[in-house]
């Protein structure tokens, strides 16, 4: 009906959704009709569904079922309403790239989001918490954080890679001490994009820093995991998209090896 529909003889439907957006978009069914609705109402129905969106929108990020709608948000909303996400994403950026659900969501920020934002989230990465941990080591060991760093080498225009490199290269060394092998070369496979003694790159790759804690010694906002291996990171992870198909009793669709990608591939 919302598809197809004209506005003006389903009023009724945006009448009752009005005031149950969160509780709709962390429900297997009804995120889906949230996600409809933001691509065919008129732009009043939209503007009140996304102001609700908003207010929730950290609830959202993590969710099974909000998290679809989220990213529905960053791929096809405006800036403006993008840019809100990111600045969510950015302020637990850890924790939720730590987290099986949230995860995609901040890939979908780097995807869809511009040259400065992606790099607000890259400087973000290069910060270190309070005992001296860089975030940088602890997503290089995550199950799911270390997508979030392939995803950010495969995004990054040439000069704030090669900025990116000079951050990452002493942790790589770092994490190969604690991180699965396998992690790390997937992770290492991403960082030979560009060849920075090319004539059409005319950039050349920064000698890294004695240590990551030159970057940055600024505390990261409490994460929604701890520093390990995050409990919702379990055998089963979710995947990138603007909708779920097919009638879901539960999310949990795909294991691990097949989130995004086969991480041995």
């Amino acid at each position: 009906a919302i598809e197809r529909v004209p506005a003006e003889h389903i009023q009724f439907i945006i009448h009752d959704i009005t005031g149950q957006v969160q509780h709709l978009s962390t429900h297997s069914y009804g995120c889906r009709v949230i996600q409809r609705m933001l691509e065919h109402c008129e732009e009043p129905a939209q503007t009140a569904i996304l102001q609700e969106l908003h207010a929730c929108g950290s609830a959202l990020i993590p969710d099974q079922y909000g998290n679809y709608v989220t990213q529905h948000v960053i791929e096809h909303g405006k800036p403006e309403d993008r840019a809100k996400v990111i600045e969510l994403v950015k302020a637990q950026l850890l924790g939720f790239s730590k987290h099986k659900f949230a995860s995609n969501v901040v890939e979908k920020c780097l995807v869809h989001g511009t040259d400065v934002q992606r790099k607000e989230i890259m400087l973000q990465m290069g910060k270190t918490n309070e005992r001296g941990e860089s975030t940088l080591v602890m997503l290089i060991r995550d199950g799911y954080g270390n997508y979030v760093i392939q995803k950010l080498l495969d995004t990054l225009g040439v000069s704030d890679y090669a900025l990116f490199m000079q951050m990452l290269q002493p942790d790589m060394v770092k994490a190969k001490r604690t991180a699965s092998g396998k992690q790390v070369q997937a992770i290492e496979k991403k960082m030979h994009r560009f060849d920075f003694q090319s004539t059409y790159c005319h950039v050349s790759l920064p000698s890294p820093p004695a240590s990551s804690e030159n970057i940055s010694t600024a505390t990261t906002p409490p994460p929604l995991t701890s520093d390990v291996q995050s409990p919702e990171s379990s055998s089963h992870a979710s995947t990138n998209g603007d909708s779920i198909d097919g009638p879901v009793q539960g999310i949990n669709r795909h294991s691990l090896a097949t989130h995004k990608g086969d991480i041995a591939a």
